[in-house]
Order: C-alpha cells, then structure tokens, then sequence
C-alpha cells in the first residue's frame, strides 16, 4: 500500500476548512490559504457542477427539474453553447437566458433556483466572509508544489524540516518493509 501522507510543513499546518457550508476555522486566524484554478477551467467545472444527470433526476428530481431550465429551455447542453448563445449579444438563447447567463459568470446569486449556483461561491464570497485583517495566501493550482515551496519559505521552513517532516509522516509506510 502506497503512503500518501504529504511531506509539506503547509500541510500538516493547515487543519481547517473555509467551503460553501464548511466554516471551522479560527475567526483570529491570522492566515488564509486560498487555492485557485485557472478561470476557464473553473468556469467549465462550474457549468457542469449544476447540470442535472439521470441520477439526479432519480433521486433529487424537484433540483433536477429546476435546473433543467437552465441547460435544456436555454439551450446551454455544452458550455460552447453557454458561451456562443448565452454570453453573446448575438447568441440564439431568449433574452432570460441571456441574462441568467450574465449573473451565473458573474457570480451573482439571482435566488431563482434554475441558474446554475455554483458561480456564486466565487472568491469575492469567501473574501466577503473572512475577517477584515487576516493575510491571504494564495496557492495556484496550475503550480502547487512551487507556490507550496514558496509559502513555505516565507514561514522560514527550511528544507532540513522538510525532510524531517518527510521522514517522520513514512514511518511505519511501506517505504519501510
């Protein structure tokens, strides 16, 4: 069995959750860590985290059905058609498609329930909601290992604690047998 433990000293540092209905963190926490993605591939994900499949309509189907609107009256099946009909003043989508598209990329809440959500839990959601003071520290999730590394760095963990960290977190591993 392959040991997963992470040898990062930022890992094994960061124990709370920040999430949509997740909020355990300290409200004096001095840092927060926030991972970000590239803003194309995001808004992909976001598209298709609200889209309804067959197993929702089975077992949500009041969700799957108000969803629904927004992929299949707009028509929006494939996020090339969100973009094309939706975003575009020119696209095909009716008027309030267009403008449920709008909101939904901007990330505004229209609280209609048929427009994907999702968007709305964007950054300026979770800066809205930390505290006023707290240090934000941001990792990209195109360069993990570098932005992990220089954070790191900037709590002055050097590399011998790295590898002690490391070794400490294989004990026991089958790195061992």
């Amino acid at each position: 069995m392959e040991n997963h433990t992470s040898s990062s000293l930022l890992a094994k540092l960061t124990t709370h959750i920040f999430h949509k209905d997740i909020y355990n963190c300290d409200d004096d926490a001095g840092h927060i860590l926030f991972i970000v993605r590239d803003p194309v591939a995001r808004a992909l994900s976001a598209f298709n985290y609200d889209k309804p499949d067959e197993y929702d309509f089975h077992h949500s189907p009041n969700w799957a059905k108000r969803k629904a609107h927004f992929y299949s009256d707009c028509p929006f099946y494939q996020m090339e058609d969100f973009v094309q009909n939706g975003l575009r003043e020119e696209g095909d989508s009716p008027d309030r498609c267009k403008r449920w598209a709008k909101k939904s990329i901007q990330g505004i809440n229209t609280h209609n329930h048929q427009n994907p959500d999702h968007w709305y839990f964007n950054y300026q959601y979770y800066l809205e909601a930390i505290p006023s003071d707290s240090k934000i520290l941001t990792i990209r999730n195109e360069h993990i290992e570098e932005d992990i590394r220089s954070i790191e760095n900037l709590f002055e963990c050097h590399e011998q604690e790295r590898l002690a960290l490391a070794k400490s977190a294989n004990v026991g591993s089958d790195q061992d047998r």
